[in-house]
């Protein structure tokens, strides 16, 4: 399984760092990682908690399937809305991230660009964005994070329709969020190490 090492806690300690939130602190926590990070998320560093300082994280929960529709991997939903709770109590703005790695039939060892371009196209577009919309809605979602990556993964390399169709998804999902005074967010590097 290729995760990224990155965790809460490291983003914290990084956030702690920071005696005044000047800006919006944006982390996220991996299904793998959710004992670990309400730890982190109730612990204090230096007399500052960290939830104190955290404004924004996305739940990396949200696997995405090429018919457009989602769903939830590695916990449960009950779990999920026990988490959302747990930080809408501390004032912190919860995300859902949605990301492309592999599926149920092929595992989950890679991000799949071949999961995200039938989900781009004709009317499953619609339907992915709809149904992105109602489960945001359904939990009280306030962002809706991107972490579709692949081009160096399964499916790459992308094409000119591939970069059109995502920006076009891009657009009608974020008039649609905004519409409903969420934001959207995406996953990004400074590289295209992992064809983000």
């Amino acid at each position: 399984m290729r995760y990224y090492n990155m965790t809460l806690a490291a983003f914290a300690i990084i956030a702690l760092s920071i005696t005044t939130q000047a800006a919006p602190i944006y982390t996220w926590i991996p299904w793998y990682a959710i004992n670990d990070a309400n730890k982190v998320l109730d612990s204090e560093y230096g007399g500052i908690r960290a939830d104190e300082v955290i404004s924004h994280v996305a739940l990396q929960f949200w696997h995405m399937r090429s018919d457009g529709s989602l769903y939830i991997h590695g916990t449960t939903m009950e779990k999920t809305k026990s988490l959302i709770q747990s930080l809408k109590d501390k004032n912190i703005k919860v995300g859902m991230a949605i990301v492309n790695i592999g599926s149920e039939e092929t595992g989950y060892d890679s991000f799949d660009w071949t999961i995200v371009r039938p989900a781009l196209s004709g009317d499953t577009l619609q339907t992915f964005v709809d149904n992105i919309l109602n489960i945001a809605d359904s939990l009280g979602i306030d962002d809706v994070n991107l972490d579709i990556e692949g081009e160096d993964q399964q499916g790459g390399p992308w094409t000119d329709e591939d970069k059109d169709q995502f920006a076009n998804f891009v657009g009608i999902l974020a008039d649609s969020l905004h519409a409903r005074n969420k934001t959207l967010s995406a996953a990004a590097y400074g590289t295209n190490t992992y064809g983000a």
